[in-house]
C-alpha cells in the first residue's frame, strides 16, 4: 500500500513563497528638463528672468540631485546642488528674476543644470545670457 503525507504550509509561508516567485522590476530613472533666460541679451545693471522645469517621466517618485554650474567671462564661476523630490509623472517648475550687476563683464554666461540619481546623470540642460 502506498501512503504519502502532506505537510500543511502556513499562510505566511505561502505568501513569502509566492512573492519570491514574482520577478521584481525596478523603474528606470527618467527625467526631462528645460531652462531658459529671458531676455537672452542684456546690458549691465538690467533685469532678466531665469525659469526652468523638470519632469519625472519614471513610474516612481525620484529623489534627484540637481547640480548647477554657471560660468562666464572675467573668471566668473559658481556651482551648487539642490535636492528635489518629484512624484512619478509630475513636473516641477520655477522662475526667478535677477539683476545683472552693473559691474558684470561683457560676454556670454552659461548656466548648466544636470539631474543626478544614484550618482548617474539622467538629464541635462543649459541656457546662455549675453551681457553687452
Amino acid at each position: 500500500m502506498f501512503t504519502h503525507s502532506f505537510k500543511r504550509v502556513s499562510p505566511l509561508a505561502s505568501i513569502v513563497l509566492a512573492l519570491l516567485a514574482i520577478p521584481v522590476f525596478c523603474a528606470k530613472p527618467c527625467a526631462t528638463m528645460t531652462i531658459k533666460v529671458e531676455p537672452t541679451s542684456v546690458s549691465p545693471g538690467s533685469q532678466a528672468m531665469a525659469s526652468g522645469s523638470i519632469k519625472n517621466c519614471s513610474t516612481v517618485e525620484e529623489d534627484m540631485l540637481l547640480k548647477y554650474t554657471a560660468t562666464g567671462p572675467c573668471d566668473f564661476s559658481f556651482s551648487g546642488t539642490v535636492k528635489m523630490d518629484v512624484a512619478a509623472g509630475q513636473t516641477r517648475s520655477t522662475s526667478m528674476p535677477f539683476i545683472v550687476p552693473a559691474t558684470a563683464c561683457v560676454g556670454t554666461y552659461k548656466l548648466t543644470v544636470a539631474a543626478v540619481l544614484n550618482k548617474v546623470q539622467i538629464a541635462t540642460t543649459s541656457a546662455s545670457l549675453t551681457v553687452k
